[in-house]
């Protein structure tokens, strides 16, 4: 973390500063910051005060403050934004904050933010910021290789930041780091963006030969939003065989989203497949294909299969009706009593 504050990287959003200063009074008034403790608000709104008087010493003590506990600090900054403070101590306080991308600090704080809330105001900053992406990543990494936080919610934030805002084509390096995390969830969802920065079949095929089902089934969904060259089409297919129900489903998903045919009459056998595991992910692949021709059989499933199999096929035909409905005329996948066990 920097906590040196040159005056002129003070506020590194200079050309920006009227926008970055609104959004920041954003995140301020959104954040939920009951937990945060007294103590830190009452000397920030000291030292603020008396910056006029004694603008080097409150400097120091404002640096000394946010070494202590940095993420106390950034909860103590915003609730000074809730407050009346003002002037020339305020003004540097906020250059504080951003130079030591106390923003992101904020953004990646499941305690400050809902994810709902942190998207929306990444969304903004992204306008503003075209590296966000990055500083998001290095910034978390570094926060848990030093012991900042004793879990992965900061990461996966981030990670849930950067799959909506980023193209991730700067960010093939630490994503691979994280194919190795301790963290499951952080291992597949880094699978997932690593497909989107990193198109190359020799090394997709390389990681999925040692990734976990969990992790493999990201790696082939991170191919749902491209057009998979002949090669990736052809290791597609062999993943559709896989002895895991999340992987064959996701990648025949993969494959019809992308107008193979095939792989319609494959889910629609997987759908009466003897485990019931297989059934609830060949649902879900079906919904998820937007596709009104899976409906009938769906709804088939939704009145005649058990378990997380009927539950699945339920949702996935509500989620098809609304797609039936905007079709002219609405298409049927297979003939009346198809799906049938």
């Amino acid at each position: 973390m920097r906590h040196g504050m040159e005056q002129s990287a003070l506020v590194p959003y200079r050309k920006e500063k009227q926008q970055v200063q609104a959004i920041l009074r954003q995140v301020a008034a959104a954040a939920d910051l009951g937990w945060a403790s007294d103590s830190e608000f009452s000397i920030l709104y000291s030292l603020v005060g008396a910056y006029s008087a004694k603008a080097v010493m409150v400097r120091l003590a404002m640096v000394e403050l946010l070494k202590r506990n940095p993420r106390r600090f950034c909860a103590a900054v915003l609730r000074m934004l809730r407050s009346d403070a003002t002037g020339p101590g305020m003004d540097h306080l906020v250059g504080v904050f951003l130079e030591n991308n106390l923003m992101i600090c904020a953004l990646t704080d499941p305690n400050l933010l809902t994810e709902d809330q942190a998207l929306e105001i990444a969304g903004q900053l992204h306008g503003i910021d075209a590296r966000l992406d990055t500083k998001l990543l290095n910034r978390v990494m570094v926060d848990e290789s030093q012991g900042a936080r004793g879990d992965s919610e900061g990461i996966k934030r981030a990670l849930a930041i950067i799959d909506d805002i980023s193209d991730c084509t700067m960010l093939a390096h630490p994503l691979t780091r994280l194919l190795r995390h301790r963290d499951g969830h952080v291992r597949s969802k880094a699978g997932l963006l690593l497909v989107r920065a990193h198109r190359n079949a020799d090394w997709l095929r390389q990681q999925m030969a040692t990734a976990d089902p969990r992790t493999l089934a990201n790696l082939i969904e991170g191919l749902l939003e491209t057009d998979p060259s002949e090669r990736e089409v052809h290791l597609l297919w062999t993943y559709t065989y896989h002895s895991n129900h999340r992987v064959a489903s996701t990648a025949l998903l993969v494959l019809y989203r992308n107008g193979h045919q095939e792989a319609k009459e494959r889910l629609l056998a997987m759908g009466r497949h003897p485990t019931e595991q297989f059934r609830t992910a060949a649902a879900w692949a079906m919904g998820q294909t937007g596709d009104p021709c899976f409906l009938g059989t769906l709804q088939h499933m939704a009145r005649n299969d058990t378990g997380n199999a009927k539950r699945m096929g339920l949702k996935a035909s509500v989620h098809l009706r609304k797609a039936a409905a905007l079709a002219t005329p609405a298409r049927e996948c297979a003939p009346e009593g198809v799906g049938e066990r």
